[in-house]
């Protein structure tokens, strides 16, 4: 029981750790923006990374919840139960992973065009990281 609390207090710590990554990175992106301290690329680039951002985030964001739904199929059949939170842990660690990717390249587009709907998505997207927090129920 206590290798499943310690498990379980990882991978809360984890997940704070990334979630602080990325809100660092907003405020980051954000002052960079504000103080205009990068020049903007052209509209037409920007319109084309709005595609890309919008594309990149429903595929990650979807393919990572698509993976560990799939993955926690598996553990069923599973009659240890470390083997069922290792599993757990790592299909965890995926679907943030793919969560992380879109919040990135969001700011990373928001730095370049200074466009804020690039800054709302990756916000509405942290939004859905902090949803698949861990928490002893969701185990």
């Amino acid at each position: 029981m206590e290798q499943k609390e310690n498990i379980f207090k990882v991978l809360q710590l984890l997940h704070r750790a990334m979630l602080a990554g990325m809100l660092l990175f907003s405020i980051i992106a954000l002052y960079i923006t504000v103080t205009r301290q990068t020049t903007h690329v052209n509209i037409s680039t920007g319109k084309a990374l709005q595609i890309a951002v919008i594309a990149v985030a429903f595929l990650a964001v979807s393919g990572g919840f698509f993976i560990f739904n799939k993955r926690m199929l598996l553990t069923a059949n599973m009659p240890i139960a470390s083997e069922r939170m290792g599993v757990y842990r790592i299909s965890a660690i995926i679907r943030w992973a793919m969560i992380e990717v879109p919040v990135m390249f969001a700011l990373i587009s928001f730095v370049l065009t200074g466009n804020y709907a690039f800054l709302a998505l990756a916000l509405a997207a942290m939004m859905v990281f902090v949803y698949t927090a861990p928490s002893k129920n969701k185990i």
